[in-house]
């Protein structure tokens, strides 16, 4: 399918589906966008996949929030590392301070991924940070999450 059909004929709908009230649905869109960037290239998810998601981040209802850190969370292996720092992580930062704790764990396990991605320096300067802060969470979901991200930094 030409990328130009997709932009024109389909695009809007597989971003809509970030939105659906269904979690499943939530969940194949987001696992959609991974194969989507995949085939469409890099810019082409900077340019029609990032900014959807950045909108969602600031939705009052939790469950946009969530879909935004899921859809970072699965990005993050098919976007190169400069994207990945440029983008996804301040947004993972600013969400690690959201006051529902299942967007707060759902952060660390994304920062973990990111750990994968980006090199030592900016695990150290950027993604270690916010997990030490998390590690100190109230909540012990996002604390254990948390340490495991810091795990995943002193191991790579």
């Amino acid at each position: 399918m030409a990328r130009s059909f997709f932009n024109e004929k389909l695009s809007e709908l597989c971003l809509a589906w970030l939105g659906d009230v269904v979690y499943s649905i939530r969940e194949a869109a987001t696992a959609n966008l991974k194969r989507l960037a995949q085939v469409f290239g890099v810019q082409w998810a900077r340019s029609h996949i990032l900014p959807k998601v950045l909108e969602l981040q600031k939705h009052s209802n939790y469950l946009y929030r969530l879909t935004t850190v899921f859809a970072v969370h699965t990005l993050c292996s098919v976007v190169p590392p400069d994207v990945v720092l440029a983008e996804m992580l301040p947004l993972l930062v600013q969400l690690s301070q959201d006051h529902v704790a299942n967007i707060r764990f759902n952060v660390a396990k994304a920062l973990r991924e990111a750990v994968l991605v980006v090199d030592k320096s900016a695990c150290e300067q950027r993604v270690k940070p916010t997990l030490q802060t998390l590690s100190q969470d109230k909540d012990r979901e996002v604390r254990y999450f948390a340490q495991q991200g810091l795990l995943a930094i002193s191991t790579k």
